[in-house]
C-alpha cells in the first residue's frame, strides 16, 4: 500500500478565504480537523502575513543580496532609516548566529531554488550529518551548549566572524558523506506514475 503526504494541495490569498469557505463544496466535504485547521490556521496568521506583505520590498531589498555581508550591510542601513522593531530585531538574530551556519544557509537556499525536492532533501541531509560531525565543525555542539546545556547564550563561534569563514569551510557541509555515513537513498523507484 502506498501512501502520499502532498505539501500543498490549495493556496488561496487570505482575502479571498471568507468567500472559499462559504461557497466551496469541498469545504464541508475535508475532515473535520482538516477543516477547522485549515480556516484556524489562516485566521490565526492573518498578522504574520499582513506584516510580511507590507514589507516585502525592504525584505527583498535586503535579503535578496548574494552575501551574508550584504545582506547585514542592507539589514544595517534600513534599520537605520525605518527604524522599525522587525528590522532590528532581525539584524540583531543575524549577529548572535554562528557566522559559519549563516553561511551554509544563505548557500543552501540559493540552490534549492534550482533543485528538485530529492536535491533538495539529499542536500539537507548531507548538511545535517556533516554538521553534527565534529570533523567539520563544532558549531552545532557549541550552539546547544550556549543554549540548552550552560544556558549562557554566549556562543565561542569558531569562527568568530563572517570575514573568517572560508569556502572551503561552507564547502565541506555540502560534501559528500564519509566512508561510515550512508547518503541518503530516496525511493524513487517505487513512487507512483504521477511523481
Amino acid at each position: 500500500m502506498s501512501h502520499q503526504a502532498p505539501l500543498a494541495m490549495w493556496f488561496i490569498f487570505f482575502e479571498k478565504l471568507l468567500d472559499v469557505a462559504l461557497s466551496a463544496p469541498f469545504l464541508p466535504s475535508l475532515p473535520v480537523p482538516v477543516s477547522i485547521y485549515f480556516c484556524v490556521y489562516h485566521l490565526e496568521h492573518y498578522s504574520l502575513y499582513h506584516f510580511c506583505y507590507h514589507r516585502m520590498e525592504v525584505i527583498d531589498k535586503c535579503f535578496s543580496h548574494d552575501t551574508v555581508e550584504e545582506i547585514v550591510d542592507a539589514l544595517e542601513s534600513e534599520a537605520a532609516r525605518l527604524d522599525e522593531e522587525w528590522c532590528t530585531l532581525a539584524l540583531k538574530r543575524l549577529k548572535e548566529a554562528s557566522p559559519l551556519a549563516l553561511k551554509v544557509s544563505l548557500r543552501s537556499i540559493r540552490e534549492g531554488r534550482y533543485q528538485t525536492l530529492d536535491e533538495c532533501l539529499v542536500r539537507e541531509y548531507r548538511m545535517s550529518m556533516n554538521a553534527i560531525s565534529k570533523q567539520f565543525s563544532h558549531e552545532f555542539c557549541e550552539g546547544v551548549r550556549a543554549r540548552l546545556v550552560e544556558k549562557d547564550l554566549a556562543p565561542k563561534w569558531d569562527p568568530p566572524a563572517l570575514e573568517y569563514v572560508t569556502k572551503d569551510m561552507v564547502d565541506a557541509y555540502f560534501a559528500p558523506l564519509g566512508e561510515f555515513d550512508a547518503e541518503l537513498k530516496l525511493p524513487t523507484e517505487t513512487r507512483e506514475a504521477f511523481v
